[in-house]
């Protein structure tokens, strides 16, 4: 409310790449202009500075432009597009396979907003919520349960289908399930040719675009390698770096001040990309960070924006599947205190909707109306990913009456029967710790005996700090205070902890 409405960007970059001026510009200003590439995950590659006056054609999807008054920078904006050339430097787009298909196979937008969970998604997001249920006939998956603390071991859930912790099954009486990467294999390593899903689109003749609003993005904080190459067809990271190393006039311009969003210029790539190909299936993944990852209120003001969003791109999206998501429930702050925003932080939100001339198929929507109340992971999501790139790849007409078993995935499709297994945080990869399912508690009250198990996290978290190399630098931990002590009914004695520790008051669980 307190933004100026009234800014207009002093340029433009129209659909034939080339950079405009607009009225709003000063006459006195001398402006100029030049590609932004990507070198790195890290480094942007910038191009030749060329006068606005030359009609340059930018042929890259990020464009800088500068202008100067007597010698002083005064403007700076960052432009996006969807430029697409067939002969674009892509690893991926050569190994493309476009399958001969009755049907165009359908696109998918993978939507995602981090640390939104499924009951406060409710909340923040009400109108997208019941426009997606009345014109896209979305189905709210109620019971998904998070398989990581953050957002990077989720993603690999839910994009490559890999899991990065051990998890620990003791209360349970069963040995526990290893991790398949470590953090030297999924930090250290690039993760090129690894099975990031949208690779395996692009290989099945889809188009592909990744867009994150923070530079250090889901599978590169802290200092991770990440892509060694760019790993989709269309890549916004090169603007999300420049924006970070543009300065403060560049800030100025672009930023909340002028009612600009991080997650705005997401969802502009997002159309633009749309747009580009009317002619091709697109996988598109977008990934907002700044919205909600801190906040539990800032994200409601941007419910009508993502409503207007579905709305000017409803033709696209009606026909597509989209994945409306979040990868975990907010995990700061008062809510995160709370008890129904701490299960809420296990419980992400996720809302599915199939492309139209799908809703027809009653084995499909029964399929997802019956798992939409079942317990679910992000390898259910990572299954049903791998289940539309391979079903529309096929001549065959789809059945989706019949559960697909692949021993290699750790989830089942949502879009077909699940097998005939029982399904809890004993039988699917879920650590405990996240476990949304009810269990048996009992608060116990402290007492002296068991400030033993308070010091034991305090020597846990010593431990952690000293094996990452931060003992040198971080404070040794002590208990301060254990705040909660709650035994969880199991095959083990398990306790749920609450402590505060010093000398920085930090309160772990």
């Amino acid at each position: 409310r307190t933004c100026n409405h009234s800014y207009s960007p002093w340029s433009e970059l129209f659909p034939d790449g080339r950079v405009r001026l607009t009225d709003h510009c000063p006459r006195e200003a001398e402006c100029l202009a030049r590609a932004v590439l990507l070198r790195s995950e890290y480094q942007t590659k910038l191009g030749k500075w060329h006068e606005i006056g030359e009609k340059f054609i930018f042929e890259n999807d990020i464009v800088e432009v500068e202008c100067k008054i007597n010698e002083v920078r005064a403007y700076h904006f960052l432009h996006s597009q969807i430029w697409r050339q067939e002969s674009m430097n892509h690893d991926c787009r050569a190994k493309r396979t476009i399958p001969k298909v009755a049907r165009k196979p359908p696109s998918v937008h993978i939507i995602m907003l981090d640390s939104i969970g499924a009951a406060h998604g409710r909340r923040l997001f009400n109108r997208i919520h019941r426009y997606l249920k009345r014109e896209f006939g979305a189905v709210e998956m109620l019971h998904m349960n998070k398989i990581g603390e953050n957002s990077r071991p989720n993603a690999m859930g839910f994009l490559l289908g890999k899991l990065t912790s051990d998890i620990q099954r003791d209360m349970y009486g069963m040995p526990s399930i290893p991790a398949e990467w470590n953090y030297t294999q999924y930090c250290h390593t690039f993760l090129d040719d690894k099975g990031f899903i949208l690779s395996l689109f692009e290989k099945n003749g889809y188009a592909t675009m990744m867009a994150e609003d923070w530079d250090e993005g889901v599978f590169n904080f802290p200092r991770c390698k990440g892509f060694e190459k760019q790993p989709t067809t269309h890549y916004m990271r090169p603007f999300q770096i420049r924006v970070k190393h543009g300065g403060k006039t560049l800030d100025s311009h672009m930023g909340q001040a002028n009612c600009f969003e991080q997650h705005l210029f997401l969802n502009d790539y997002h159309e633009k990309f749309m747009n580009a190909y009317t002619d091709t299936p697109i996988a598109a993944l977008t990934w907002a960070s700044h919205l909600g990852h801190d906040s539990p209120t800032k994200p409601f003001h941007a419910d009508i924006q993502y409503e207007k969003f579905f709305e000017r791109n409803k033709k696209e999206l009606d026909d597509s599947f989209v994945f409306f998501m979040g990868d975990h429930g907010l995990r700061f702050g008062w809510l995160a205190q709370d008890p129904a925003g701490q299960r809420d932080i296990n419980n992400p939100m996720l809302m599915i909707s199939v492309p139209r001339f799908l809703r027809d198929d009653n084995a499909l929507m029964a399929n997802l109306q019956h798992n939409s109340g079942q317990l679910l992971t992000h390898f259910d999501t990572h299954a049903t990913f791998v289940d539309i790139v391979e079903t529309f790849s096929r001549k065959d007409p789809t059945n989706f009456s019949q559960t697909t078993l692949k021993p290699d995935l750790k989830g089942s499709s949502l879009l077909r029967p699940f097998p005939d297994e029982p399904r809890s945080c004993k039988t699917l990869p879920i650590p405990p710790q996240y476990c949304i399912c009810e269990t048996t508690k009992e608060q116990l009250n402290v007492t002296d005996q068991h400030l033993a198990i308070g010091r034991a996290v305090a020597a846990f978290l010593n431990n952690l700090l000293a094996k990452h190399k931060y003992a040198d630098v971080c404070a040794e931990l002590q208990l301060d205070e254990l705040m909660t002590l709650i035994r969880i009914e199991g095959a083990a004695e398990v306790y749920e902890v609450t402590v505060r520790l010093r000398p920085g008051g930090g309160i772990f669980r």
